[in-house]
């Protein structure tokens, strides 16, 4: 009985081990390489080999140094991951890097036995790129490459010699009050002009919404934001484009939204003459709308934007003092709905 213990008890150990060599580590948030918070389960890949590393969307990860695993690691990029130093892994290399993710290292990469790169998304190597030949290279992404390099060019992958002109950690587009908020950030720049946005209602016919300028070379991350203030109905798409001084231009991965109609409220609450004009309550929820006053006679007194209050927003409105015992209409007007008031100035 005894043995049959000891068995149990050293195949439990056995298995125990093999899990925890084949364990998976998953990004929980943006953080350093080495930072217990920014991994699941508070556990870095400090021991690499026979691991898969999942970087999750919107996650940013920078590993400080040189990566060398010997054997068996997996790396999944859906986010954004710098490793600063080298990368060499001797045996069982799996590289996927998703639709909008990217993979920036910062020195030589060498993958000896066993490499396999699925690209979809972006990545950038500064220096050598070298690979045994058994490698597999296939995706429809972009590989980015300073030094020389030995990958296989039978893939739809794009192969280009010379650096990754910017390292884009996010482009968020989101809905708010009927206008479409555009986010983007960058970790760095290299020759980087202008950006373009663009927007298209099917996704294939694109135009050109702005332009915005970029910073020429930084090595720190900067914040870019635009907002289309008249937004199509419904779904929509948007993409960014970069182009650097000398012309080469460069898209990134589109995002739809969907700026759905909603229910407008535009309500004028109250109007009080106040001897020289008039104080005006209201309620408005579309940015667009527009207060006007006019005389019984249509002719226009006041006309300007109406800021948005959910509650109680107020305006002063001044009149000449020959309107003395006039009655004047206000109309509080946007995009879907409307109010009107009559008013006796005293």
């Amino acid at each position: 009985m005894k043995n049959t213990y000891k068995y149990l008890s050293l195949t439990f150990s056995i298995l125990l081990l093999s899990s925890l060599a084949f364990a998976d580590h998953n990004t929980q948030s943006s953080g350093p390489w080495n930072n217990n918070n920014t991994w699941v389960g508070n556990s870095p890949p400090t021991n690499p080999n026979q691991t898969t590393i999942n970087i999750h969307s919107e996650h940013e990860v920078t590993l400080n140094g040189d990566f060398n695993p010997n054997n068996g690691v997996t790396l999944h990029v859906s986010g954004y991951l710098e490793i600063t130093g080298n990368v060499t892994v001797n045996n069982n290399l799996e590289v996927t890097i998703y639709p909008g993710g990217t993979f920036i290292v910062g020195g030589e990469f060498s993958a000896k036995n066993n490499a396999e790169f699925t690209i979809n998304g972006e990545m950038s190597v500064e220096g050598d790129l070298t690979v045994g030949n058994s490698t597999v290279l296939s995706g429809n992404g972009t590989i980015y490459v300073g030094g020389e390099h030995n990958l296989p060019e039978d893939s739809n992958v794009n192969i280009i010699n010379g650096v990754l002109p910017i390292s884009l950690i996010k482009f968020d587009v989101k809905q708010k009050n009927g206008l479409i908020e555009l986010q983007w950030s960058t970790a760095t720049e290299i020759n980087n002009n202008y950006f373009t946005l663009e927007r298209s209602i099917d996704g294939n016919n694109w135009e050109i919404l702005a332009y915005v300028e970029g910073a020429g070379d930084s090595n720190y991350q900067i914040d870019y934001d635009y907002t289309d203030e008249y937004p199509y109905h419904g779904i929509s798409y948007y993409r960014l484009k970069q182009t650097d001084f000398d012309g080469k231009f460069e898209y990134f991965t589109p995002v739809a939204v969907n700026n759905q109609k909603v229910t407008e409220t535009v309500e004028i609450v109250k109007v009080a003459s106040n001897g020289f004009g008039m104080n005006v309550w209201f309620r408005n929820q579309d940015v667009r709308a527009i207060i006007t006053v006019s005389d019984m006679y249509g002719r226009i007194l006041y006309s300007g934007n109406a800021p948005v209050s959910d509650f109680s927003g107020e305006l002063s409105i001044d009149f000449p003092r020959n309107y003395s015992g006039e009655i004047i209409v206000m109309r509080l007007q946007g995009q879907q709905a409307s109010d009107e008031k009559k008013i006796r100035i005293r």
